[in-house]
């Protein structure tokens, strides 16, 4: 349904790929091609650059193969043939560098899916591959050869490459004789050795990235979890648990040895879920089926914010009611000077992390105080002073209704 601009009072000529996915177009001068994007669900025009067709007065025609990679124009009394070797020109920008993903799949290309995710964890390319299954006498025939193009940030920006087979047998050799490749900046990354069922990798591949698998079992719409890094920008977070417990897995590629922060809350105490976290390769973290509220879980140094001489370093992590503008709180000192606090908070059943350094004199005793008007549990808190665990707890009506925390010279 999307609408594409052109020029009006022009005869266009076009051509679309068997799969719905490339289109070719030429008028007067000029040929064009658009690639559609899955995750975008828009036409994209390409970065491809063709020579003028020397267009004379006859409306140019296009011929193109069934997947678009030979296009074939008349103009006039010639014909030109080009043979696109990608979907889109390897000629990024300066600060750009070329993505490039080629796959013959077998004879089931429905069973493939792929993406391509950005250091947020947002999915910036990819999606079910186009074609229905084609099943044929030769179970030696595959698919036409598929080509997903992207000029992308080439400057601190790493992505994660993931493609998985739903059937679980792979590309080969049951169903055709499949293979694809990665390539980027021209060099090829991954390719489909090996590959059956899943199979992932981080972009560079020289870059000092790993991996971080994060799998729950029993997941459900009152678990929320977040992974942050240590300025607490968003790795990758889901909210979307189903009401019936599922098991999922998610995957992100993070910077080796820096810190990564991993925090999770049940929000019914219920002790249903279990989860893992695998890092580099190894499992780092494990919790079974046990009751608990909010879990922190950190990579690293991750109280990396260094304090001046008699300042020391106070930390908080909050985690929001379903009412989280009835919330607040505040440190003061000895005599009542407010040193850090907030007034209320924007986000429903969420996490927010606070760092300050604190100047404190040899006599002086700091409280942390946490007020919140709910009439039921509401926020949630863990307090950290020089880098050491003080206190984590939960606002309640009845048993803590003035939560108080104190830290310092309060002997």
């Amino acid at each position: 349904g999307q609408d594409i601009q052109g020029l009006g009072g022009l005869l266009y000529c076009v051509s679309l790929s068997s799969d719905g996915s490339v289109l070719a177009v030429t008028y007067l001068d000029t040929l064009e091609v658009l690639i559609y994007d899955a995750v975008a669900d828009l036409w994209l025009y390409s970065l491809t650059s063709f020579p003028s067709l020397g267009h004379g007065g006859n409306n140019p025609i296009i011929a193109t193969s069934a997947d678009v990679v030979t296009v074939a124009v008349r103009a006039d009394k010639h014909v030109n043939i080009y043979r696109l070797t990608s979907r889109l020109s390897s000629f990024c920008t300066i600060n750009q560098t070329l993505f490039n993903f080629t796959i013959t799949p077998d004879q089931f290309p429905q069973d493939i899916d792929w993406y391509l995710k950005d250091q947020q964890g947002k999915i910036i390319f990819g999606g079910k591959l186009y074609g229905d299954a084609t099943k044929t006498e030769n179970p030696q025939q595959s698919m036409n050869t598929k080509f997903y193009t992207k000029c992308l940030p080439s400057s601190n920006a790493y992505f994660l490459f993931f493609i998985e087979d739903k059937y679980g047998d792979g590309i080969c050799c049951n169903w055709g004789v499949g293979d694809f490749t990665v390539e980027w900046n021209g060099v090829s990354t991954i390719d489909s050795v090996d590959f059956s069922t899943t199979k992932m990798k981080c972009i560079p591949h020289d870059s000092n990235l790993t991996i971080i698998d994060i799998a729950l079992n029993n997941y459900t719409k009152h678990i929320k979890w977040i992974l942050v890094d240590s300025n607490n920008t968003v790795l990758m977070q889901d909210e979307s648990g189903s009401s019936v417990g599922e098991d999922e897995s998610f995957t992100q590629c993070v910077p080796l040895y820096e810190c990564i922060i991993f925090r999770i809350h049940d929000r019914l105490h219920s002790g249903d879920v279990a989860f893992n976290i695998t890092y580099d390769n190894a499992i780092m973290h494990e919790r079974y089926n046990e009751d608990f509220s909010t879990d922190t879980i950190s990579v690293g140094d991750c109280h990396v914010k260094s304090c001046p001489e008699k300042y020391f370093l106070f930390e908080l992590d909050i985690f929001t009611s379903d009412k989280p503008m009835l919330a607040s709180w505040d440190l003061v000192g000895s005599n009542e000077t407010v040193l850090a606090g907030r007034g209320f908070f924007a986000k429903r059943n969420y996490f927010y992390f606070y760092q300050q350094c604190i100047l404190l004199a040899s006599d002086e005793c700091l409280t942390f105080r946490l007020y919140d008007n709910t009439k039921k549990n509401g926020t949630e808190y863990i307090v950290w002073w020089d880098k050491k665990l003080i206190e984590e707890g939960t606002f309640n009506p009845k048993s803590n209704p003035n939560p108080e925390v104190t830290m310092g010279n309060c002997d």
